[in-house]
C-alpha cells in the first residue's frame, strides 16, 4: 500500500470487517435516505448511498494516495448511527430528548442549545463504534464524528483531523447531491419535480443566490438525454476532479508534510465551485425538502412514528423495576382455534439486558462525564447531568438506552411497533 506522506500509515483491515459485519451496518438497508425506499425498487436506502459514498472517496484518495482502507472504514461506519426516516426522525429525537431532560431532569435549557451535541447522527455513529466496536480504532471514530464538515459552507464545524476523513466528508456531500438530484426527479409525481421543473427551479434558485457562471454548471450536473440518472458518469466524474484539483494545490502550496498537517491545511476546492456547491444543497434541502408538501407530510408522519415508539416505550420503564414492555392481550384466530396472544416489545428488554444490563448507573455516567475527546452525544448529557447523577442516575441511564434503542430502529420495523400499540390501542 503505496502511501503518501501525509496519509495516515496504519493497516485498517479489522476495523473493516467489523463494521461490514455488523448488524448497525445490516440495518442501513431498511433505513431512509431522502426518499421512503419501499414507495419504489431503485431509491437509495441509508446503505445505498453508504456505499456511493464510499466509491466517490476511495476514487479521490487512490488519485491523492491517501489510505484507502482508512477511507473505507469512515465511509462505510459513518451512518450506522442514522435514525429510522433520516433527518425527520434525527430531528424527533432532538425534540424529545430535549423536553425530557428539561422536564424530567431538570437539565437548564441553556446547556440544550446546541442540537448537533444533543443528538446527531454522526454523534450517534461515533458513539455504536466507541462502546460496541472495541476493536475499531480511534482515528476512524473520529473521522465518523467528523463526517459532517465541508470545506465550502459557511458554518465552520469540527474540522477532521487526517486527509482520509476529510475526503469522506466531501464525499457524503458529493453522493447526497447526486443521488438526491437524481431521487427527486425520479420521484415524480410525489415530488412534483420532474427534470424540467427540477432545471428550472435550480436555475432560479442559483441565480438569487447571485452564484456565479452557474449556467454553465448546471449544464454540467443535468443532461435530460445523458446516461440513467441524468447525467450521473459525467457529474461524479466532474466533482471528483474537482475536489483531486483542490487537495493537489494544498499539498503542494502549503506546508503539508504529513498527516498531522490535515487540520492546519485542509483540503479546498475552488471558490466558484464551493459557492455552487453550497447554493445545490441548500436548494435541495430548504427548496424542496423543506418546501413541497409531500416531503413535509413526510417528514409530520416520521415524527408521529418514532415520536409514539419512544412514548409506548419511556414511560413503561423510567422509574419501574423490571424492563417489560407489554402491550395489552388480544384474541388471535388460528386455522384450529382462538387463542390468547400476549404481544410484547421482548427486542427492547432483550436490547437492555445486552447493552445495558450490566452497567452500575452511577459509575457508568459518572466515567461518560469525565470523557475529554470525542464527545458524543451520551457523553455530553451525562456532563450536563452531573448534579443530579446520585438521585436520577438510574432513570438517567434508561433514557439513554431508550433513545439508543429507537436510533438503532429501521424504517420498517419503527412502523411494526407503531401498528402494534396503534391497534391494540384501538381495540
Amino acid at each position: 500500500m503505496a502511501l503518501a506522506s501525509y496519509a495516515v500509515q496504519e493497516e485498517f483491515r479489522e476495523d473493516l470487517d467489523e463494521i461490514v459485519s455488523s448488524k448497525p451496518f445490516r440495518r442501513m438497508s431498511n433505513k431512509s435516505q431522502i426518499m421512503v425506499k419501499p414507495t419504489r425498487d431503485h431509491f437509495r436506502s441509508r446503505l445505498i448511498h453508504t456505499a456511493e459514498v464510499n466509491q466517490i472517496a476511495v476514487a479521490i484518495g487512490s488519485q491523492l494516495d491517501l489510505n484507502t482502507q482508512l477511507i473505507s472504514a469512515i465511509a462505510l461506519s459513518h451512518d450506522i448511527g442514522h435514525t429510522p426516516f433520516a433527518h425527520a426522525g434525527e430531528r424527533t429525537i432532538q425534540e424529545i430528548l430535549f423536553k425530557e431532560l428539561v422536564s424530567s431532569f431538570g437539565i437548564g435549557q441553556q446547556k440544550l442549545t446546541d442540537q448537533r451535541k444533543l443528538f446527531h447522527h454522526a454523534s450517534n455513529s461515533a458513539r455504536i463504534l466507541r462502546s460496541k466496536f472495541k476493536s475499531v480504532k480511534k482515528v476512524t471514530v473520529a473521522g465518523v464524528l467528523t463526517h459532517s464538515w465541508s470545506p465550502w459552507a459557511t458554518k465552520e464545524l469540527s474540522r477532521p483531523s487526517t486527509y482520509e476523513a476529510q475526503v469522506v466528508a466531501i464525499a457524503d456531500q458529493l453522493a447526497s447531491i447526486n443521488h438526491d438530484t437524481e431521487d427527486i426527479i425520479e420521484g415524480a409525481p410525489y415530488t412534483n419535480y420532474d427534470y424540467g421543473h427540477f432545471e428550472h427551479d435550480l436555475k432560479r434558485w442559483l441565480s438569487e443566490k447571485k452564484v456565479r457562471d452557474y449556467r454553465s454548471k448546471v449544464g454540467d450536473f443535468l443532461k435530460s438525454n445523458g446516461d440513467d440518472g441524468f447525467g450521473r458518469k459525467e457529474r461524479v466524474l466532474k466533482l471528483i476532479n474537482i475536489v483531486v484539483e483542490g487537495a493537489h494545490n494544498v499539498f503542494h502550496g502549503s506546508q503539508v508534510e504529513t498527516s498531522a498537517s490535515a487540520s492546519e491545511w485542509p483540503i479546498a476546492i475552488q471558490s466558484d465551485w464551493g459557492a455552487f456547491l453550497q447554493a445545490y444543497e441548500r436548494f435541495i434541502r430548504e427548496g424542496i425538502v423543506q418546501r413541497e408538501s409531500w416531503f413535509v407530510g413526510r417528514d409530520a408522519i416520521a415524527k408521529a412514528l418514532v415520536s409514539t415508539v419512544f412514548n409506548h416505550i419511556w414511560p413503561r420503564c423510567k422509574s419501574g423495576k423490571t424492563i417489560q414492555i407489554d402491550l395489552w392481550p388480544r384474541k388471535v384466530q388460528t386455522k384450529s382455534a382462538a387463542i390468547e396472544e400476549s404481544q410484547s416489545i421482548d427486542h427492547y428488554s432483550d436490547f437492555y439486558e445486552d447493552d445495558y444490563g450490566d452497567k452500575s448507573a452511577i459509575p457508568y455516567l459518572q466515567e461518560l462525564a469525565q470523557e475529554d475527546d470525542l464527545e458524543t452525544w451520551d457523553i455530553h448529557i451525562a456532563k450536563q447531568a452531573t448534579k443530579i447523577l446520585r438521585t436520577k442516575a438510574d432513570s438517567l441511564l434508561r433514557l439513554i438506552s431508550v433513545i439508543d434503542f429507537v436510533a438503532g430502529l429501521t424504517d420498517r420495523y419503527c412502523l411494526e411497533i407503531f401498528d402494534k400499540v396503534y391497534q391494540n390501542f384501538s381495540i
